[in-house]
This record gives C-alpha cells, structure tokens and sequence, in this order.
C-alpha cells in the first residue's frame, strides 16, 4: 500500500489525509499531555495532585502511543507530535519517570516500523538519534530496549550511523548491553551494531572486546533461541569479513567449537537449519580461508 503524505494543518498531531476523526483523537490526547505535562511542570513532587496529574499524563501517553499501533495514524503523524513527544521524553529523563520514557519510546517504535523513505519521522531523524541515545544510560532494561529498537530502524541510514560512531559512549554501551541478562536487550543491541559494522570506514571505531562479546552471547544463548544467534552472527559476520577487527587465537578457536555444534544441531528442525546454517557455515569458511574477500550481510 502506497503510503501519501499531506501537509499538517495547525497544531494538529495527525495530517488531514485520514479524516476529522484520527485527527481528533489524537489532538485531544495530545491536548491532555501538554496540559498535565505543564502541570507536573509547575508544580513540585509534595503537591497533593502531583500524583493524580502524573497519572492522567501518564495514562494519556500510552494510549496515544497505542492509537501509533495503527498504520494509518502512525503514516500519518505531523512534526508537531514528534516534537512533543521529544519534550515529554526529556521530561521524563529529568523526572525520572520511566512509565513515561517507556511509552514515548513506544510510539517512536509504532512509528518507526510504517514509517518509509521520504516520510515525516524519518525527516526528523537526525534530532531523533540524538535523543534516542540518551535513554540507553538509564538504569531500565525496558527502556533500553525500546531506543534500541528505533535505533535499530533509524540506522539503515548511513547518516544516523555516523552519529552513533561519532558519540564518544554509543559503541561502547551497545557493546555493553550484549552482556546483559535479558535476551532481547541482547537482541536489539545486536540489530543495531549490525547496521554499523556494515561500513568498514566504521570498523576502526569498534571495542576490541565485541567479538568476544558476541563469542559469549552465542556460547550462552546456545539452541535456545534462533533469533538472537541468527543476528549474532550477522554481526560476527560483518565484523570478521572486513578484517578490521581480529579475532584473536582463543576467540577463534572458540568460535569454530560454537559453530560446529550449531551445525550438528537440528532439534528446531527446519527453522534452525534455515536460519542458523548458511551463516555458520559462512563463518567456518571465513575462519578457514581468511585472506578471501567477501561481502557484509
């Protein structure tokens, strides 16, 4: 389906295209966040409707970013919303209010995942990375997460990648969160550094300690989970391939263990072998014969 763009009209969250309706739900709701957002604003924590307010704005978020669940609202989105939910998100970062941070970064994602070439959100994509990283230094898994994962749509740009290398921290917490208990902390973070290992030019930038990292991840996630090895393989893949970053002798050896126990495992049977096959077997050669030139995935 073709998706149309059409000029916001006012202050309204949501582009005309899709009737009076979806434009309507969404400005009040976004009427109730600016309101109670201002109140959380002036007032302080001892305030007898702190609370109360805290609640409504909170409860007002996340059903505007359930409303972004909808491909015709998320499409459909004017610069007025995204820059709202940016100020409640960094409200949210001062306050400490992780529900908030959590459901503003909800609605990126919605909007992240219909969101195509030439659309608003992917307009404001340089001002969203910027934000976007700040939240993966709060102490929340689940808020990790969900930046991770619209950072993992926004870095198929190259120019969203070079932000991420030019922060002086990023490389270094994604590799960080590899070493986390929580899969799919795991997961992300994997989606993201496989979009910047991409590009060689990037490769010099990468901590010496990533490949044991991913060594690790498949080592402990074992059979166990077919999506998390299968892009951590991508990623050990891409890493390896360009031949910036070298494995050193105990990695490799450890390496080539794990992979030939992944090849002689098919108890998931066709998912397992579809998936987790070529790239292993990709790798194996690689580590076999490794002054051969090959292409990133």
């Amino acid at each position: 389906k073709k998706k149309h763009m059409t000029k916001s009209t006012g202050s309204s969250g949501i582009n005309a295209e899709y009737g009076h309706k979806n434009g309507a739900i969404v400005d009040s709701l976004l009427s109730i966040c600016k309101e109670y957002k201002g109140k959380l604003a002036e007032k302080v924590a001892k305030d007898k409707h702190h609370a109360a307010n805290k609640d409504v704005l909170c409860k007002a978020v996340r059903l505007l970013t359930n409303l972004l669940q909808n491909e015709e609202i998320a499409v459909s989105i004017s610069p007025q919303l995204i820059k709202f939910l940016i100020s409640l998100g960094e409200y949210s970062l001062r306050s400490g209010v992780h529900e908030i941070s959590l459901n503003v970064l909800c609605g990126f994602n919605n909007m992240s995942y219909y969101n195509g070439e030439g659309s608003i959100f992917l307009k404001h994509r340089t001002l969203l990375t910027d934000f976007l990283m700040r939240f993966l230094t709060v102490n929340h898994t689940g808020v990790n997460i969900e930046a991770l994962g619209v950072l993992g749509n926004l870095s198929q740009h190259w120019d969203v990648v070079q932000m991420l290398v030019d922060n002086k921290h990023f490389l270094t917490l994604a590799t960080t969160h590899l070493e986390g208990d929580n899969a799919n902390l795991v997961y992300k973070a994997c989606g993201v550094l496989v979009n910047v290992t991409r590009t060689a030019e990037f490769h010099q930038h990468l901590p010496d300690k990533l490949i044991s990292s991913c060594v690790s991840v498949l080592k402990d996630v074992g059979t166990s989970d077919v999506e998390l090895t299968t892009v951590t393989l991508y990623l050990l893949w891409n890493i390896l391939s360009l031949k910036v970053l070298k494995a050193s002798d105990e990695e490799r050896d450890t390496l080539v263990d794990v992979l030939t126990t992944h090849l002689e495992t098919a108890e998931d049977g066709e998912v397992w072998v579809g998936q987790v096959h070529p790239p292993t077997k990709n790798l194996l050669n690689l580590l076999s014969h490794p002054d051969s030139q090959y292409e990133h995935l």
